[in-house]
Protein backbone atom coordinates (compact mmCIF):
# COMPACT_ATOMS: atom_id res chain seq x y z
CA UNK A 1 0.00 0.00 0.00
CA UNK A 2 1.63 3.32 -0.80
CA UNK A 3 0.52 6.22 1.02
CA UNK A 4 -2.38 7.82 -0.81
CA UNK A 5 -3.75 4.40 -0.24
CA UNK A 6 -3.66 4.81 3.76
CA UNK A 7 -4.74 7.69 3.64
CA UNK A 8 -7.52 7.19 1.95
CA UNK A 9 -8.52 4.38 4.15
CA UNK A 10 -8.26 6.23 7.30
CA UNK A 11 -10.70 8.89 5.28
CA UNK A 12 -13.48 6.35 4.97
CA UNK A 13 -12.98 4.40 7.98
CA UNK A 14 -12.96 7.73 10.16
CA UNK A 15 -16.53 8.50 8.59
CA UNK A 16 -19.39 8.41 11.39
CA UNK A 17 -20.67 4.49 10.66
CA UNK A 18 -18.24 3.01 8.69
CA UNK A 19 -16.78 1.17 11.47
CA UNK A 20 -20.00 -0.38 12.33
CA UNK A 21 -20.66 -1.00 8.90
CA UNK A 22 -18.39 -2.67 8.10
CA UNK A 23 -18.33 -5.09 10.81
CA UNK A 24 -21.75 -6.02 10.32
CA UNK A 25 -20.30 -8.41 7.72
CA UNK A 26 -19.11 -10.58 10.88
CA UNK A 27 -22.60 -10.16 12.56
CA UNK A 28 -24.44 -11.38 9.64
CA UNK A 29 -21.97 -15.11 9.61
CA UNK A 30 -24.32 -16.48 12.05
CA UNK A 31 -27.11 -16.06 10.24
CA UNK A 32 -25.45 -17.36 6.63
CA UNK A 33 -24.37 -20.33 8.27
CA UNK A 34 -28.29 -20.95 9.06
CA UNK A 35 -29.33 -20.15 5.73
CA UNK A 36 -26.43 -22.30 3.78
CA UNK A 37 -27.05 -25.21 5.93
CA UNK A 38 -30.72 -24.99 5.52
CA UNK A 39 -30.38 -24.52 1.35
CA UNK A 40 -27.66 -27.31 1.25
CA UNK A 41 -30.32 -29.48 3.13
CA UNK A 42 -32.57 -29.11 0.40
CA UNK A 43 -29.97 -29.02 -2.38
CA UNK A 44 -26.22 -29.28 -3.79
CA UNK A 45 -24.77 -26.65 -5.56
CA UNK A 46 -24.30 -27.11 -9.04
CA UNK A 47 -20.91 -25.25 -9.60
CA UNK A 48 -17.01 -26.25 -8.50
CA UNK A 49 -15.98 -24.84 -5.41
CA UNK A 50 -12.70 -24.53 -3.36
CA UNK A 51 -12.97 -25.29 0.03
CA UNK A 52 -9.40 -23.70 2.36
CA UNK A 53 -8.86 -24.88 5.98
CA UNK A 54 -5.93 -24.30 7.79
CA UNK A 55 -4.40 -26.27 10.74
CA UNK A 56 -6.43 -28.38 12.54
CA UNK A 57 -9.63 -26.90 11.48
CA UNK A 58 -10.65 -27.97 8.36
CA UNK A 59 -14.74 -27.53 8.09
CA UNK A 60 -16.23 -31.12 9.30
CA UNK A 61 -13.48 -32.93 10.99
CA UNK A 62 -11.81 -36.07 9.43
CA UNK A 63 -14.85 -35.75 6.85
CA UNK A 64 -12.64 -32.98 5.51
CA UNK A 65 -9.51 -34.79 5.17
CA UNK A 66 -10.30 -35.32 1.21
CA UNK A 67 -11.76 -33.09 -0.71
CA UNK A 68 -13.16 -32.87 -4.26
CA UNK A 69 -11.82 -29.78 -6.97
CA UNK A 70 -13.43 -30.05 -10.41
CA UNK A 71 -11.04 -28.94 -13.61
CA UNK A 72 -12.94 -29.66 -16.74
CA UNK A 73 -14.19 -32.94 -17.15
CA UNK A 74 -11.76 -34.32 -14.66
CA UNK A 75 -11.44 -33.92 -10.80
CA UNK A 76 -9.01 -33.65 -8.36
CA UNK A 77 -9.39 -35.62 -5.09
CA UNK A 78 -7.09 -34.27 -2.60
CA UNK A 79 -6.18 -36.34 0.29
CA UNK A 80 -4.94 -33.81 3.15
CA UNK A 81 -3.40 -36.34 5.52
CA UNK A 82 -0.78 -37.43 3.04
CA UNK A 83 -0.56 -35.06 0.82
CA UNK A 84 -1.52 -36.55 -2.33
CA UNK A 85 -4.20 -35.83 -5.57
CA UNK A 86 -6.07 -38.21 -7.56
CA UNK A 87 -7.17 -37.34 -10.63
CA UNK A 88 -10.75 -38.82 -11.22
CA UNK A 89 -13.11 -38.28 -14.18
CA UNK A 90 -17.07 -36.85 -14.09
CA UNK A 91 -18.10 -40.20 -12.89
CA UNK A 92 -15.77 -40.69 -10.09
CA UNK A 93 -16.72 -37.52 -9.17
CA UNK A 94 -20.52 -37.60 -8.85
CA UNK A 95 -20.02 -40.82 -6.76
CA UNK A 96 -17.90 -39.05 -4.36
CA UNK A 97 -20.16 -36.18 -3.97
CA UNK A 98 -23.28 -38.70 -3.19
CA UNK A 99 -21.22 -40.23 -0.50
CA UNK A 100 -22.55 -37.74 1.90
CA UNK A 101 -22.43 -40.78 4.91
CA UNK A 102 -25.95 -40.96 4.81
CA UNK A 103 -27.08 -42.75 1.15
CA UNK A 104 -26.55 -46.20 0.88
CA UNK A 105 -25.26 -48.16 -2.11
CA UNK A 106 -28.49 -48.82 -3.65
CA UNK A 107 -29.26 -45.03 -3.59
CA UNK A 108 -25.99 -43.80 -4.71
CA UNK A 109 -26.65 -46.15 -8.05
CA UNK A 110 -29.96 -45.36 -8.38
CA UNK A 111 -29.01 -41.15 -8.35
CA UNK A 112 -26.40 -42.26 -11.38
CA UNK A 113 -29.01 -44.12 -13.15
CA UNK A 114 -31.23 -41.44 -13.12
CA UNK A 115 -28.37 -38.73 -14.11
CA UNK A 116 -27.10 -40.92 -17.06
CA UNK A 117 -30.62 -42.00 -17.53
CA UNK A 118 -29.45 -45.63 -17.69
CA UNK A 119 -30.47 -48.65 -16.19
CA UNK A 120 -29.75 -49.31 -12.29
CA UNK A 121 -28.20 -52.98 -12.81
CA UNK A 122 -25.96 -51.80 -15.45
CA UNK A 123 -24.12 -49.04 -13.42
CA UNK A 124 -24.23 -51.18 -9.93
CA UNK A 125 -20.57 -52.92 -10.60
CA UNK A 126 -19.29 -49.72 -11.99
CA UNK A 127 -20.35 -48.03 -8.64
CA UNK A 128 -18.78 -50.59 -6.41
CA UNK A 129 -15.56 -51.00 -8.41
CA UNK A 130 -15.01 -46.98 -7.76
CA UNK A 131 -16.26 -47.31 -3.83
CA UNK A 132 -13.55 -50.04 -3.52
CA UNK A 133 -10.91 -47.81 -5.08
CA UNK A 134 -12.07 -45.28 -2.93
CA UNK A 135 -11.60 -47.54 0.16
CA UNK A 136 -7.91 -48.67 -1.06
CA UNK A 137 -6.85 -45.04 -1.75
CA UNK A 138 -8.46 -44.61 1.75
CA UNK A 139 -10.27 -41.50 1.02
CA UNK A 140 -13.59 -43.05 2.07
CA UNK A 141 -14.46 -44.78 5.38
Amino acid sequence: MNETDIEEYLRTYCEFGTLRTGLGYYRAVPQDVADNEAFLREQKLTMPILAYGGGEAFGRGEEGFASLQRVGQEAILHDRRNGRAHVINESAAQIWELCDGHRTLDQIVSALATIYALPAADLQADVEYILAKFHELRVLE
